[in-house]
């Protein structure tokens, strides 16, 4: 093998090699670099419960090996996401695909930047190329409530859903040990087929129907597609109203006898023998039923050495504060009547 030296000689000569030198020396220093391909990823519509998945393609333009990572900057709601993290190799020239992410959390259309970073050997990764993202959210949901009116405890409504991978039936019903929900307000995929019926003979009809369910009326099972925000009513016959309890025949009478003088107080049916409270301690009372509607006499009498503080009645409006007075007994009377000394 035959090896040739070239003699540089001259001023002119040594200039040119040093910057020979120094450009290689710069070439081998200089920073990883990478292709991005494409440098915009539009997810287009993507449904809420639906994250959808994309991938840029990336290419080591570097003379080395390096290490590459993603991320995102000016992410709305964390509606972005990138992968790797920093631990994906590319060799000189390699090319391998980077994932992007789009969770929608409304239905706006939302943008951010995101990047890859990359790094020589165990450098530190840096942010070397920026693609930009764009993805608009979908709500793949209406909403549809359904407001029984009237119902008692034994009745419901069934609806019964086909196209929902979560609910195919629901019963609605007043809430008891069985069925805790009173009404149903659903959130279901949009476009399933709803069927509402009731099977119970106080059942009356639909009413009040909004949105897809503004087709239903009348006593039969109705049928509709879920296409918008929904409503109805379901009307029960009323229940009949409580039966009154029989009539009292007869109402108690009570008499209370107070304070620190003394006296006697009588009540009790005209031209009868009344109660009293003769011999009774004050602050103690005496009671007695008598016949609804009969007439009633009240007499308050004060000790000789005594006087009438108060009588406060309650159930015979007419006797409060007098010591004597007649009345008709149509409900329970109290009696409370206070003596002073003189």
């Amino acid at each position: 093998m035959k090896t040739t030296l070239i003699k540089i000689t001259g001023t002119s000569a040594t200039r040119l090699l040093l910057l020979a030198i120094l450009t290689a020396t710069a070439f081998a220093q200089g920073g990883p670099t990478v292709a991005v391909n494409p440098t915009a990823v539009d997810f287009g519509t993507v449904e809420f419960d639906a994250p959808k998945t994309l991938q840029v393609a990336v290419k080591n333009n570097s003379q080395k090996q390096i290490r590459i990572g993603a991320g995102i900057s000016g992410n709305p709601a964390g509606t972005f996401n990138a992968s790797p993290g920093g631990n994906q190799i590319l060799n000189p020239g390699e090319q391998k695909s980077v994932n992007v992410f789009c969770t929608p959390r409304s239905t706006n259309t939302v943008t951010a930047t995101a990047f890859i970073t990359a790094g020589f050997a165990n450098e530190t990764l840096k942010r070397v190329a920026d693609f930009s993202v764009k993805c608009t959210g979908l709500d793949p949901f209406f909403r549809f409530n359904l407001k029984p009116k009237n119902v008692g405890l034994t009745e419901s409504v069934k609806i019964h859903v086909v196209g929902d991978p979560v609910i195919s039936q629901i019963n609605c019903a007043p809430p008891n040990d069985r069925d805790p929900f009173f009404g149903c307000d659903l959130r279901l995929r949009k476009g399933v087929k709803i069927s509402v019926e009731s099977n119970s003979p106080k059942f009356q009809g639909f009413t009040n129907g909004t949105g897809a369910a503004s087709v239903c009326g009348g006593k039969f099972p109705c049928t509709f597609f879920l296409n918008a925000n929904s409503e109805l009513t379901a009307n029960f016959q009323p229940p009949a109203p409580p039966t009154p309890p029989p009539a009292a025949t007869e109402f108690i009478v009570r008499v209370n006898k107070l304070g620190p003088g003394s006296g006697r107080v009588s009540i009790g049916p005209v031209g009868a023998v009344p109660i009293n409270t003769d011999g009774l301690p004050n602050g103690q009372g005496i009671e007695k039923a008598f016949p609804r509607g009969i007439r009633m006499r009240l007499n308050v009498n004060p000790d000789a050495n005594s006087k009438i503080r108060s009588t406060v009645v309650s159930g015979a409006s007419n006797c409060n504060g007098n010591a004597t007075c007649e009345f008709v007994l149509s409900e329970r009377v109290s009696v409370q009547v206070g003596f002073d000394k003189k």
